[in-house]
């Protein structure tokens, strides 16, 4: 049998044996080359599949740190003796601020200490149980935005560490009072910069929805350099804000340390 194959194709002409191998070479290729195209197309179409159940997760998170973002920034009036008292306060400790037609206007988050807290604690918390969503364009600012906020928790902290460490009662309804005072001057004080801030995040955002799909992320940085070394990318932003300036820290202090005295001997 198989010499009588030989013999068939030994008496063909050469040009049809030159065309049976071409056949067979043209066929081992196509198969070849379906089969990477297949697997090529089949991994591009799970890329983006996953793409698009990420942005689907994407949008709501986003949407919703914006409208936290934009709670934050509702304004409220104060009265005027309020402002006064908030500005005699500040000029006290060093802070050059004049009264302007604008001064009895800050963000109502300033208005009510433990409000402000509950806000930020709310906020820090989301942010961080939907961290792994976070892209490069907004994974730094939102991170930002956090510490920038937990200065303000930390001066509602300081001033309740201080009054009850010198002998008073931080939870009485008059040192309530007086931690609002003491927030109306920090309102007053942050007020177009914390609207910066604001802005900026939400900056960060918007350029994220124009370019959904060339969004991506890169592992991000926890380690000490970037968050507590002075020229790491943090403390280099921070340092640039009116708490984190160097010559503005013992202000605070002492704007902190004046209230809390004041909440001991009136609380």
């Amino acid at each position: 049998m198989m010499e009588q194959i030989t013999e068939f194709f030994n008496q063909m002409p050469s040009y049809m044996g030159e065309g049976i191998v071409q056949i067979f070479v043209t066929l081992i290729c196509g198969l070849v080359l379906g089969w990477l195209t297949s697997r090529y197309f089949s991994r591009k179409n799970e890329v983006i599949r996953v793409e698009g159940l990420l942005l689907e997760k994407k949008l709501p998170i986003y949407g919703e740190i914006v409208k936290r973002v934009g709670t934050m920034n509702n304004m409220c009036l104060i009265a005027s003796e309020q402002v006064d008292a908030a500005l005699m306060s500040l000029n006290k400790c060093g802070f050059d601020v004049e009264k302007t037609p604008t001064s009895n206007q800050i963000n109502q988050i300033f208005d009510d200490p433990d409000e402000f807290a509950r806000q930020y604690l709310e906020f820090d918390q989301y942010c961080s149980d939907n961290k792994i969503y976070f892209d490069d364009i907004t994974n730094y600012p939102i991170m930002f935005f956090q510490n920038y906020l937990a200065f303000f928790h930390r001066f509602n902290v300081m001033f309740t560490d201080a009054v009850n460490g010198m002998g008073g009662n931080a939870s009485s309804e008059n040192n309530k009072k007086i931690k609002r005072g003491l927030f109306l001057c920090l309102g007053i004080l942050f007020k177009d910069e914390f609207y910066k801030q604001t802005q900026t995040l939400e900056e960060a955002i918007r350029k994220f929805y124009n370019h959904p799909t060339l969004s991506h992320r890169s592992d991000p940085d926890y380690s000490y350099e970037f968050f507590s070394a002075e020229d790491g990318y943090l403390m280099q932003r921070l340092v640039n804000t009116i708490a984190g300036k160097e010559e503005n820290k013992p202000k605070v202090m002492k704007l902190i340390t004046m209230y809390a005295a004041m909440g001991v001997i009136e609380g």
